[in-house]
């Protein structure tokens, strides 16, 4: 189980960040889950998704796709649970002090921590996968033992009991997801997501 419910208040505050050059499914995942599973919690929803980056600017996708961040580093809400996708804007996004100094500031008090793919470079330089269990694509291998990361497992999906959890590719994401909305709000919703998503 998550180490408490998110949030004294019981709702669960969910950021996922954007940067330039995201990769949309990284960001399409997730958010597809946990918007399906406040719908379906309708009037008394305790799931509250939302995208974060450095500003409000809108932020471009691998492809070209534009999305606009609901908040900014600044003014963010209490966040829960932090989202870190991946994408061809890794490398870049990871040499920016703010950016980094969020992850690290947020991470330290979030209740779950996830990396997509190779958001989980970001992860790293800002010092959350120390000792951390990691899974993810081999080309990503080397890049992120530079962090002191604990074994590299061939698992989609790994969760580490200290929060940190990571999934290898958008489609574990997705089980990424519908997992916190197991923990959250329990099983029954859960599979309701599944089956509306075709899980």
């Amino acid at each position: 189980m998550l180490r408490s419910c998110p949030g004294q208040d019981g709702y669960m505050n969910v950021g996922v960040l954007l940067y330039h050059h995201v990769g949309e499914f990284e960001v399409a995942a997730p958010t597809a889950v946990l918007g399906s599973a406040r719908r379906f919690q309708g009037d008394d929803a305790t799931i509250e998704p939302f995208t974060v980056a450095r500003s409000r600017f809108s932020v471009q996708t691998v492809s070209g796709l534009t999305l606009t961040p609901k908040w900014a580093f600044a003014s963010v809400p209490r966040t829960d649970v932090l989202i870190v996708p991946g994408g061809l804007g890794v490398e870049r996004a990871a040499k920016d002090l703010a950016t980094i100094r969020f992850l690290a500031t947020t991470s330290s008090r979030a209740t779950v921590v996830a990396a997509i793919g190779s958001g989980a470079v970001l992860l790293g330089v800002a010092g959350v996968l120390r000792d951390q269990n990691i899974c993810g694509p081999p080309e990503l291998l080397e890049r992120l033992e530079e962090f002191e990361v604990g074994e590299h497992r061939q698992e989609a999906f790994v969760r580490n009991p200290t929060g940190v959890w990571c999934a290898g590719t958008p489609d574990a994401g997705v089980d990424l997801a519908l997992a916190l909305v197991r923990e959250h709000a329990g099983p029954d919703l859960a599979r309701k997501v599944a089956i509306a998503l075709g899980r």
